[in-house]
């Protein structure tokens, strides 16, 4: 039969039976990517964080709009000093490596080591606030990003299919 030089072939036992395969997954939350999403699948095709495994943390959620102040933990740790930049809407707030914002209110701060920090804005934002950073992740403490591997199963049911090729012996 010519079948099997032109389509994969799987014999099944049964009409019914399941294909397994490996789906890899994100282990951490990390700027905007969720754990437990899929980045690597045969069925459908996410987007993918290209900065996951690097020190680059993109876009991570500080708070929604309509605040002045906000206060908390960046959630990867040790931060490199200079790299912070607060977003909100088209607006960008840099730090100045030495743990202020200058174009924010006086007690805006970082700390590098532990992430903590306060943003005093003028007024209300009106827009979500979010932070883009790069973190130390060579020295201890250090928060490393996780992959999950997961082995999942789909089920698949045989059909009866008819096909008819025209097929010439000089093809062989």
């Amino acid at each position: 039969m010519i079948i099997p030089d032109i389509v994969s072939v799987q014999p099944m036992t049964n009409r019914i039976g399941e294909v397994r395969y490996i789906q890899y997954v994100y282990g951490s939350d990390k700027g905007q990517t969720e754990a437990g999403t899929s980045f690597a699948s045969p069925f459908r095709k996410p987007r993918s964080d290209v900065w996951y495994s690097s020190e680059v943390v993109e876009e991570e959620d500080i708070g929604d709009e309509g605040s002045e102040e906000y206060e908390g933990n960046l959630s990867w740790t040790p931060v490199r000093p200079g790299t912070v930049e607060i977003n909100v809407g088209a607006d960008t707030f840099k730090d100045d490596g030495n743990g202020n914002f200058p174009n924010l209110e006086p007690d805006s701060f970082i700390e590098y080591d532990t992430g903590k920090y306060k943003l005093v804005f003028d007024g209300e934002t009106g827009d979500p606030v979010t932070a883009s950073y790069e973190f130390n992740n060579e020295r201890a403490p250090a928060t490393v990003p996780q992959i999950d591997v997961r082995i999942q199963t789909s089920p698949v049911s045989a059909r009866s299919r008819k096909l008819r090729a025209l097929y010439a012996f000089d093809a062989a």
